[in-house]
């Protein structure tokens, strides 16, 4: 009968043990995935600029031509050209390659930071890496530009801009 009682007290011990160590592992494991996923998609995008080279010069010029009718229009919505430039498909379309839907990557060497950046803000897109307010400037530079980028942690360790 001891026997038993110990032999379930062990157990219950092992389990309480090894639970506590799934947890404490968490913050740990969700960060090494997260830089994984991330790291992927920076590849992905790297590779999908090369293959487009052709098409990046493009992207580029529509991207700022984009910034300059968002700077004309101050948020305003104007007939014609916010219906041609402003609108949420052609938002989409802006620094957008083919075989990836990263639209940029934020790299800031001091901290040692290399985020893929994405169209929008949604949850799904903040898990992945850094959103894109859509009523900013698009992150290529330039004057009047002023791009508003958002993120957050999603995982206890993913690093973002600390």
């Amino acid at each position: 009968m001891k026997s038993r009682k110990r032999s379930g007290r062990r157990w219950w011990s092992i389990a309480i043990i090894l639970v506590g160590f799934l947890i404490c592992s968490y913050p740990i494991v969700s960060g090494l995935y997260q830089r994984s996923v991330q790291s992927d998609s920076l590849k992905t995008y790297s590779k999908a600029l090369r293959r487009n080279e052709d098409q990046v010069e493009g992207l580029l010029k529509a991207a700022d031509t984009y910034n300059d009718m968002l700077f004309q229009t101050q948020g305003n919505y104007i007939q014609g050209i916010s219906d041609k430039y402003l609108t949420e498909k052609a938002y989409e379309k802006q620094l957008r390659l083919k075989d990836s839907d990263v639209m940029a990557r934020i790299e800031i060497p001091k901290i040692s930071v290399d985020l893929p950046i994405y169209h929008g803000v949604s949850e799904s897109v903040l898990s992945k890496g850094v959103g894109h307010l859509r009523s900013s400037s698009l992150p290529v530079g330039g004057e009047s530009t002023h791009a508003a980028l958002s993120g957050h942690r999603g995982l206890p360790s993913s690093k973002l801009f600390t």
